[in-house]
C-alpha cells in the first residue's frame, strides 16, 4: 500500500513539473535575445580597458599606470604592483 501512495505522489509530482514547464514556454518570448538587448542603454562610449600582469586583472586605461619596458607597454592597477613588477625584472630569479 505504501509503495502505490509513494507512486501515485511521483507520478502526480511528474505531472506537475510538465505542466508548469509547458506554461512556462508559453510566456517567454520566442526569439531569443542577446545580452547587449537587455542592458540599459548607455550615451558613454565604452572605455578601453588594459591588463595588469602582477594582480591579473583588467582595468580602466585612463586609470592605469603606464610602464615601458624593452619596446612594451605594461599597465598597473598600482604602485605596489608596478613595483612588483619592477623588482621581477631588476631580479628575475
Amino acid at each position: 500500500m505504501i509503495l502505490k501512495i509513494i507512486f501515485l505522489a511521483i507520478a502526480l509530482y511528474g505531472a506537475y513539473r510538465l505542466i508548469k514547464f509547458i506554461t512556462e514556454q508559453d510566456e517567454k518570448p520566442s526569439v531569443a535575445r542577446s545580452s547587449q538587448d537587455s542592458a540599459p542603454p548607455s550615451d558613454l562610449p565604452e572605455e578601453e580597458t588594459v591588463y595588469d600582469e602582477i594582480c591579473l586583472k583588467y582595468i580602466p586605461k585612463s586609470l592605469a599606470l603606464e610602464y615601458e619596458h624593452m619596446g612594451k607597454k605594461y599597465y598597473f592597477c598600482s604602485g605596489e604592483c608596478r613595483q612588483k613588477f619592477l623588482d621581477t625584472i631588476n631580479n628575475p630569479y
